[in-house]
This record gives structure tokens, sequence and C-alpha cells, in this order.
């Protein structure tokens, strides 16, 4: 059907951790490193997480052959990097957790240049401004998703800059260039645009 629309290029929401689609792209067999009980913090060994790509490689071959440009979605939350085990929380409790996503992104992009595939956009991240439902009574208060509304900006007025967001962005987009320097890199897909969050369109 993508052939009859006659499209070059098809973005793909890849939801990693989730449990029903590619939650173990990436793994790890352990829970904790180097764990202070005083703190609560820990540290993850990059070097101690394994891919699985065998879930796209189907879809990205077919995609390919078709001569179909794919734009990867990275979004949510890779399993060893989970609060809790659940894929659209992070667990800020790891200490280098900005190092660990970025080797996370570095891997993903050098499988492809590695392979050959052109990937002609990649995402970082999706829908971060969903959690706004809350206030306007869609979801209830006791949703945590989508990382955190806190974990994007502080406060509801939502200060572009401020929270944990900016800094996924910038490991992502180290590693990705580390792995290919010629890559196109952009910020979210969001689920509302200006509605409510008009100083993220000044972010981006």
């Amino acid at each position: 059907r993508i052939k009859d629309l006659n499209s070059s290029a098809l973005r793909i929401d890849l939801s990693i951790g989730k449990q029903d689609s590619l939650r173990y792209l990436v793994s790890d067999d352990y829970d904790y490193y180097d764990y202070d009980p005083a703190t609560g913090k820990y540290k993850v060994d990059v070097n101690s997480l394994k891919y699985d790509f065998s879930g796209l490689d189907e879809l990205v071959k077919y995609m390919t052959d078709y001569d179909i440009l794919p734009y990867m979605s990275w979004d949510y939350i890779p399993y060893p990097l989970q609060e809790n085990g659940v894929w659209n929380n992070l667990d800020t409790n790891i200490e280098n957790w900005q190092q660990v996503w970025e080797e996370v992104y570095y891997q993903y992009v050098k499988y492809y240049k590695e392979n050959n595939v052109k990937i002609g956009y990649h995402e970082v991240y999706n829908e971060p401004d969903l959690e706004i439902l809350k206030c306007w009574g869609v979801f209830e208060e006791s949703l945590q998703g989508f990382l955190n509304w806190e974990d994007f900006c502080n406060g509801m007025d939502c200060t572009p800059g401020e929270g944990v967001y900016p800094d996924m962005y910038e490991y992502a987009v180290n590693g990705i260039l580390r792995a290919d320097p010629d890559a196109t890199i952009g910020g979210p897909a969001f689920a509302l645009g200006e509605l409510g969050v008009e100083s993220w369109v000044g972010f981006l």
C-alpha cells in the first residue's frame, strides 16, 4: 500500500522498551551496578548492554527493497534505563544514564550504518507533551507516563531547557553523530503541537 501511494519515506514509531513491541531491542543481564545504598544511586555498565535488531530487520529490508526511506522514531525508554520496568519512565537514579543513553543511540545508528542501510531521519523520543492531558481531565491524575511531565520542564509553564529532556536530546545526538556524522536528527513529534506548549516550538 505504501508503494501504491508512491511514498518515498515512512516514519516508524518504534516504541522501544514496550512489552508488546521492541522491549528487548536493548537488554541487560543485570539490574544494578555499583549500587550506593546511602544515595540510592547506581551505574549501568554500557559494555553489558545487548542488542537484538531482528524484530526490525524484516521491516527495514522490505522498505529498502522498495526504495522507501525509513524515518526512525527511537522513542520511549530502553529496558535497562526504565524505572520499575515501565517503558515510559526514565530511572534518573542511574548516575550515568546520559552516557548509557548516548551509547544506546550510537549502537542503533552504527548497526544500520555498518549494514549499508540509509536512515532518512532520526527522531529523539515521541509525544513528551501528552501528560498535559491530565490537566484537562482526559487522563487520571495518577497517570505516570511519557517520562513524567516534571522531567520535561519545571512547572506547568514548561520552560524550555529545564528538566531532563534537553539531556536526552543532547546525548542522543552525540551518539547518533558518532556513528554517522551525516545523519539527519530531530526532536520529538508532539501529541498536541502548539496547544498548551507553545514554548516548546522555540526550543525545537
